[in-house]
């Protein structure tokens, strides 16, 4: 059964009235019962039918799955560990922490609006006077809540940090100082540039290659040579018409 956890000391921290904190079975998980809450289920959204209209978009809100709702008990519960268990004597694992489940009257709504196949899906809580947009966003209301919501001395107004109540910081510097962001992961050196010139390849312009040559034989076409003739081969000699050897083919002239 559930249990009270005992502090490191060997003593009980005291017990508060607007939370409790208990140990689920044999593991070491703990979860935060928040008892305090502003909620109302009043506040909760009204558009949860899932309509499509003639361009077929939808835009309609519905409750949230237990993987989401984890993922803001776990953050929510990690930040009440650090910034009030803590002070209370209490020594446990920030990443062990949960809250057990939401505050009374607040529920966590998923909005899907657009294109009715892949719509545009965003996580809300509804149940306080303002939206909660993400756990980051609610992690200093709760805080507020675990501490009884005390009120400002003067106006009576809620005496809370968180991005609403206060309206004078943005979640981005409250999440620098209050350290509820886990913080970026540090980067090793960067690589110095290397010192050879890169090659613009955008600029770099291919010659094409000449392929009309490759059909033509780069050998020099062999020609045959005249037969020689020998000099002295009489079948091969032209006698001249002076020539004394003519005299038998021509017929004799007779002079007066």
């Amino acid at each position: 059964m559930p249990g009270l956890l005992a502090s490191p000391h060997g003593h009980q921290p005291a017990p508060s009235r607007y939370y409790d904190v208990v140990q689920h079975g044999t593991s070491n998980i703990a979860l935060i019962d928040l008892r305090n809450s502003d909620g109302d289920v009043s506040r909760r959204p009204q558009r949860t039918r899932r309509v499509v209209d003639e361009d077929g978009n939808v835009d309609y809100l519905e409750e949230a799955g237990k993987e989401v709702e984890k993922h803001w008990r776990k953050v929510i519960g990690g930040f009440l560990a650090k910034t009030v268990l803590a002070d209370q004597g209490w020594n446990l694992k920030h990443d062990n922490c949960l809250l057990k489940q939401l505050p009374e009257g607040y529920e966590l709504y998923i909005h899907r609006k657009g294109d009715k196949d892949v719509p545009r899906t965003d996580v809300y809580l509804y149940g306080g006077r303002h939206v909660f947009r993400s756990p980051d966003e609610f992690c200093l209301h709760a805080r507020w809540l675990a501490l009884g919501s005390p009120t400002k001395r003067f106006t009576n107004k809620p005496d809370c940090p968180c991005k609403y109540c206060h309206g004078q910081l943005s979640q981005t510097e409250l999440n620098k100082m209050w350290e509820i962001a886990p913080p970026p992961k540090c980067r090793g050196p960067r690589k110095k540039p290397d010192s050879k010139p890169k090659t613009d390849w955008a600029n770099v312009v291919a010659r094409a290659k000449d392929y009309t040559k490759l059909n033509i034989s780069t050998q020099t076409p062999s020609v045959s040579s005249p037969t020689a003739v020998s000099p002295t081969s009489p079948s091969q000699i032209v006698p001249s018409p002076s020539s004394p050897s003519t005299s038998s083919r021509y017929p004799s002239i007779t002079f007066p």
